[in-house]
């Protein structure tokens, strides 16, 4: 190279060159739930057109309400991290929803409770039937439960009354209920 001089000013001094930033897409994905009181998905969202060793942290997607149906909506959340060493300037970030979601029922269980009382010549069994399979702040109310006979004896049949109310948000959509009456009560003699 010692038979050459360079010149010009641009070799001489550099030149400013540009780099455009690469685009990225953050998409939803279809995902599918058993009702849990949340908005929440288990599934990830995908991210395409990430460069070399270039990640992204903290992706979530959600649904757009917690409630049971199906072609729910799933967007991406904020909260993520681009991970390219320049805060995540180097990409144009596009974030795209689905609308393939789906959440199903989540089974409730009602279930008469044991009870003993006196003969009083009614069926009112005063004990608080068993709840199993509420989510979140959901709740069971007006929910009662009665003696098949009124008279005295062991192993007296009881059962759910009618009338009660699953407060969930959805009319009590977002729940399978079951019936349990196998438990038995006492009616001992006045």
């Amino acid at each position: 190279a010692s038979n050459y001089r360079l010149a010009g000013s641009d070799t001489a001094n550099g030149s400013n060159g540009v780099i455009t930033r690469a685009a990225l897409t953050l998409a939803a994905v279809g995902s599918s739930k058993t009702y849990d009181g949340t908005t929440g998905s288990a599934a990830l969202p995908s991210a395409t057109g990430l460069q070399g060793t270039d990640a992204v942290a903290g992706l979530v997607q959600t649904f757009d309400n917690r409630n049971v149906g199906s072609g729910k909506t799933l967007t991406v959340q904020s909260g993520y991290v681009v991970n390219d060493g320049n805060g995540g300037n180097n990409y144009t970030i596009t974030t795209l929803g689905h609308s393939g979601g789906a959440i199903t029922p989540a089974a409730l269980i009602l279930a008469a409770a044991s009870v003993s009382k006196t003969y009083d010549a009614g069926l009112s069994a005063d004990a608080s039937p068993l709840v199993t399979g509420l989510h979140g702040a959901d709740a069971v109310t007006g929910l009662t439960q009665k003696f098949l006979d009124r008279h005295a004896g062991s192993d007296k049949s009881l059962q759910i009354n009618g009338g009660y109310l699953v407060n969930d948000g959805n009319g009590g959509n977002n729940y399978l209920v079951s019936i349990d009456n196998s438990a038995t009560g006492t009616i001992t003699p006045a």
